[in-house]
């Protein structure tokens, strides 16, 4: 678990928690990985989870009719991505392609829900707020 609180540690969503919360995060992390062109979510998908690049790459891209794909970036290791989907409890914006094959964290469903006193910007907490909690 050392590796996944290493990993996490540094993301500007979680520099405001404390060891124990940043722990319980850790613990609900499940690793998963992706062939290379496998789509981990597309435009439209009920954004449910976020993402946390282990190793290789992730292309964000969207399809523009008549044109085809338009890459927006290349996410490479220690890349957050899928966030905002969660927070605003949206559909996805883009598509999350595998570039050259991807391992990634995610928190999966109930797990991950908006924080206590999140105001939207990432390791802000509004006042009042607790942090994340387990199973909220």
């Amino acid at each position: 678990m050392s590796a996944t609180l290493e990993l996490l540690r540094p993301l500007p969503l979680f520099t405001a928690l404390t060891a124990d919360e940043l722990g319980k995060i850790a613990e609900l992390c499940v690793s998963k990985s992706f062939e290379s062109g496998e789509y981990i979510f597309r435009e439209g998908e009920a954004g449910n989870r976020l993402f946390i690049i282990v190793e290789g790459g992730v292309r964000i891209s969207r399809e523009i009719p008549g044109a085809g794909e338009e890459a927006l970036a290349v996410l490479k290791c220690g890349s957050m991505f899928g966030e905002m989907a969660v927070f605003d409890r949206s559909e996805r914006s883009t598509d999350a392609i595998s570039h050259g094959g991807t391992t990634v964290l995610t928190i999966p469903p109930p797990g991950f829900r908006r924080p206590p006193g999140f105001n939207g910007v990432p390791g802000a907490r509004a006042s009042g707020g607790s942090g994340p909690r387990e199973g909220r």
